[in-house]
């Protein structure tokens, strides 16, 4: 358990997605992108301490400038008493562009005055084997078609799997119509 000599807390237990993980444990989880990551992170008051707050992050997202897009998650502000324990959720939602490979989970406690606790997770994001998905959908003339013209779809389809795809077939269908 992580304790700092400024906040009075313990790092008692941190789960992703319910199975626990240690602080810079050589051995890493394995997540996939494309899914919410899910921790729970319970913690230990050995006195009381006001205006808290929990971050948790994932650095080297090219996109984590983005706020909205950001591999982050915080709790709102909160107050502990002595010799309670806490359980706070936190919710990383990893969208399936983010590159695989090995990351760090950055855990940090802190308030407006005292020094933070910091720990730090060893994390592995994978993809699925097989995963593709329809980027984008152009039709033409347009989404009127006159009697006797034809309508042409074209597909681009995004592969966020493992596997290179061979053949793929795409199959539009207008089922008001019974095309």
């Amino acid at each position: 358990p992580a304790v700092s000599a400024g906040i009075p807390l313990t790092i008692e237990e941190v789960k992703v997605d319910n199975f626990k993980i240690l602080a810079n444990d050589v051995n890493r989880i394995s997540v996939e992108r494309g899914e919410d990551l899910q921790l729970k992170v319970k913690i230990t008051a050995s006195q009381d301490a006001k205006d808290l707050e929990i971050f948790a992050f994932i650095s080297g997202y090219e996109f984590n400038h983005r706020t909205e897009e950001r591999l982050a998650d915080s709790t709102p502000l909160f107050d502990v008493k002595s010799n309670t324990s806490y359980v706070k959720t936190l919710k990383i939602n990893l969208p399936d562009i983010v590159e695989t490979g090995q990351y760090k989970l950055r855990l940090m406690i802190a308030n407006k005055d005292d020094q933070e606790i910091i720990q730090h997770y060893n994390i592995a994001i994978d993809s699925e084997r097989d995963n593709l998905k329809v980027y984008d959908l152009i039709l033409s003339p347009g989404s009127t078609v006159r009697s006797g013209e034809a309508l042409l779809v074209t597909v681009r389809l995004a592969n966020r799997g493992q596997k290179d795809e061979d053949d793929i077939k795409v199959t539009a269908v207008i089922p008001e119509l019974g095309v």
